[in-house]
């Protein structure tokens, strides 16, 4: 087994500008529980949380943009530079709901 950073897109990576990305998720297994996935580049993170609920965000600070998907309940927080951060945005705004 060898961990690191993966080599393209299609070693299950999520297509968003500034990756590829490795990624982990988790979710306690249950039908309607809380979700929540990880996404890392070498300069890049996005991180997906659907709480299930519509909760709202607060305390935002340093280089992360908060992002919120149509279906108005999943949130993404990027952490980039601004200019990756406002593509990666923009591509997560535009997909069709989780």
């Amino acid at each position: 087994m060898t961990v690191g950073w993966p080599q393209d897109e299609d070693d299950g990576s999520p297509d968003l500008p500034g990756g590829p990305y490795g990624l982990g998720s988790f979710s306690d297994g249950e039908r309607g529980a809380p979700f929540a996935q990880l996404s890392c580049g070498k300069r890049a993170m996005v991180i997906e949380y659907d709480p299930k609920e519509r909760r709202r965000v607060s305390g935002v600070r340093g280089a992360v943009s908060v992002v919120r998907a149509r279906d108005e309940r999943t949130v993404y927080l990027v952490v980039d530079l601004r200019h990756t951060r406002s593509r990666i945005a923009d591509e997560l705004v535009s997909r069709r709901t989780p």
